[in-house]
């Protein structure tokens, strides 16, 4: 007859300390876990008894919730093992799944400390920002896997919109990152494909205008006289060397090196795609570039805005934090050129791509 025990997945502790709970159902050899959408800090849990210990807050409502789920599914397999059925251990957790209901909330709060510890910052910054705006809205309650209807989800796109005012896109980008929490889940087997909401349930984008300078703009925008040692007169030179250099990202820009750049060609590899890329640069782009240059050693940031050096080893978290302040500084920086160069735009960094 298949066992049952419960796991303690310390690998997937949270930045709380906390690792969650699991069903493991072994049957021919063959193991399979069921979330139980708890966790618990590791040095509260006795893992010979499968018991939470009694220094855990709840011990004993905690422990009584463990033995109905253990012997929920002892009941389930019994269950089945009178069927003429061949058993498999992936069958009995189908079977079980239909009993356990994780919480939703639980398993985003992992998934979210995953991408932390992973190092995808910008990811999990999102995350964090659109789950902060979940939780609002559920006002203390926890939302299980059971819950995301279709009708729930209409009701919170209508809080999104009516209450809280987001653009349609803003609405798109949290329902897109909640589907995909939801589709991780799916993968680990928690609950099945087919009672996703997400397959009637599709969100509407509205296509963006892409703002850009046209070539008189962008002459205007070059032009203007700036004090040379100005940070207006860097952000300016910044901005006319991507849109020169074939719309190079910000990202890549601010960690651009002496040592990527030949004389001729910058080599870099790009921080949102990971691809290796050349870029042959023309005239207009290697004349401003080289007055960042003189007197720079082979690893020192091209333009000066990071305020480290460009050989020391930072982490993915401090780096995606001085980009995404430099940004907003530069796109400040950049409404008030473009308004002292007469153009009747907001100019963002981006632009500069299509421009």
């Amino acid at each position: 007859m298949a066992s049952v025990k419960i796991i303690l997945k310390t690998e997937k502790q949270n930045k709380a300390g906390e690792a969650p709970l699991y069903l493991r159902i072994i049957n021919g050899r063959k193991a399979q876990y069921i979330s139980l959408g708890f966790a618990i800090k590791p040095e509260h849990w006795d893992d010979t008894k499968q018991i939470a210990k009694k220094s855990h807050p709840n011990s004993t409502r905690f422990n009584n919730f463990l033995a109905n789920k253990v012997a929920e599914a002892q009941g389930v397999i019994l269950d089945i093992s009178t069927s003429k059925e061949i058993i498999s251990a992936k069958k009995i957790k189908q079977n079980i799944l239909g009993r356990v209901d994780e919480s939703f909330i639980m398993y985003a709060e992992n998934y979210k400390a995953q991408l932390e510890s992973t190092g995808t910052y910008l990811s999990y910054k999102r995350v964090k920002a659109i789950l902060g705006k979940l939780k609002k809205y559920l006002d203390g309650k926890d939302l299980h896997f059971s819950d995301i209807t279709q009708t729930w989800l209409k009701g919170y796109e209508a809080y999104l919109k009516g209450t809280l005012k987001n653009a349609v896109n803003t609405i798109y980008t949290d329902f897109k990152t909640i589907r995909r929490i939801y589709n991780e889940a799916i993968k680990d087997d928690i609950i099945p494909f087919e009672k996703s909401p997400f397959l009637r349930f599709k969100p509407k984008a509205e296509a963006t205008k892409r703002e850009f300078l046209t070539e008189d703009e962008l002459i205007a925008f070059e032009k203007l006289d700036l004090p040379p040692t100005s940070v207006l007169s860097l952000h300016r030179n910044m901005y006319v060397f991507a849109a020169y250099a074939g719309g190079i990202r910000i990202s890549d820009l601010l960690q651009l090196r002496i040592k990527d750049f030949d004389g001729e060609k910058l080599y870099l590899k790009t921080q949102k795609t990971g691809t290796i890329i050349s870029i042959k640069l023309p005239k207009k782009a290697i004349e401003i570039i080289s007055l960042y240059t003189p007197d720079k050693t082979h690893n020192d940031f091209i333009f000066p805005c990071l305020k480290f050096s460009g050989a020391e080893n930072i982490g993915n978290k401090q780096l995606t934090q001085a980009i995404s302040s430099n940004n907003a500084y530069i796109n400040k920086n950049l409404k008030t050129i473009g308004k002292l160069a007469e153009i009747e735009k907001t100019i963002y960094f981006h632009s500069s791509r299509h421009t």
